[in-house]
C-alpha cells in the first residue's frame, strides 16, 4: 500500500485519496473549493476574464449577430427590459408553473406581442424549451 502525506491536513493517506499531481488530498481540495474564499477568488478571476478587450469584442460581435439574426426577439426583450427598468416593484416575483421565487425569467410566447410574457423560474423556463413541461397559457401577464 502506497501512502502520501497531505500538505494541508498533514495526515498520511492512501495514494488513491489524492489526485494525480496534487499535494493535498481530495477531501481538502473539495473543502477549499466549497469555501467562501475560493468563491471570491473565482468571481474576481471571472470578472477579470470578462473585461479583457478580446472578450469584450467577442461579446459585442456575438450580440450584434444575434440582433441581426433575430430582430423580433431582440425588440421584444428590449421593450420588456425598458418597461421593468424603473418599475422593479411591478416585475413578477413568482414562477407561474412551480410558484417559486428563484431567478424569475420572462418568457415570450409570441415575439409579435412583446408585452405578453409568462414569468418562469430559470429551471421551468429551461425545461419548457426542452419540451419537458406544459405551461398554463392563462397565466400570461400583459403590461
Amino acid at each position: 500500500m502506497i501512502t502520501k502525506i497531505c500538505r494541508q491536513c498533514e495526515i498520511e493517506l492512501d495514494i488513491s485519496l489524492f489526485y494525480k499531481h496534487a499535494a493535498k488530498c481530495k477531501e481538502c481540495i473539495l473543502t477549499y473549493r466549497k469555501s467562501e474564499e475560493f468563491k471570491v477568488i473565482a468571481r474576481v478571476r471571472d470578472r477579470a476574464r470578462q473585461q479583457t478587450e478580446t472578450r469584450k469584442s467577442w461579446d459585442r460581435e456575438r450580440r450584434l449577430a444575434k440582433q441581426l439574426k433575430f430582430p423580433e426577439k431582440y425588440k421584444a426583450r428590449l421593450i420588456v427590459n425598458r418597461y421593468f427598468r424603473y418599475r422593479r416593484d411591478e416585475r413578477p416575483t413568482e414562477c407561474s408553473h412551480c410558484l417559486t421565487d428563484l431567478r424569475i425569467e420572462l418568457h415570450h410566447e409570441d415575439y409579435s406581442n412583446p408585452r405578453e410574457v409568462i414569468p418562469l423560474c430559470s429551471l421551468c423556463h429551461n425545461q419548457y424549451h426542452k419540451w419537458y413541461i406544459n405551461i398554463d397559457k392563462t397565466k400570461i401577464i400583459t403590461f
